[in-house]
């Protein structure tokens, strides 16, 4: 039976500093969620209920993935865009794995 690891909780001041249930996790448990046609990353939009967040993409609608500031930009076929916290190199290593 493999060795099931815990989640580290959000620490104060993590976040985007808004008040958030779920755990503040590593790129390396970023990647380990990130499944099939979904990839989790962390919103970097500057709403403040909204940053620090994760989100899971659905990636077969992506169109172009653009770097901006210390961000990154995901565009979809349908027009919709996310802004995410990781850097450019980063996420594209998580849209290429697993395949």
């Amino acid at each position: 039976m493999a060795k099931k690891e815990k989640l580290r909780m959000v620490k104060k001041g993590e976040g985007g500093g808004v008040p958030t249930p779920v755990s503040k996790l590593d790129d390396t448990e970023l990647s380990n969620l990130s499944m099939g046609k979904y990839k989790v990353f962390t919103n970097g939009a500057e709403e403040r209920d909204l940053k620090g967040k994760y989100l899971a993409i659905n990636v077969d609608h992506l169109v172009s993935v653009f770097p901006m500031e210390d961000k990154t930009v995901l565009f979809s076929s349908s027009g919709n865009s996310w802004t995410v916290a990781e850097d450019f190199a980063t996420v594209l290593k998580r849209l290429n794995a697993d395949i």
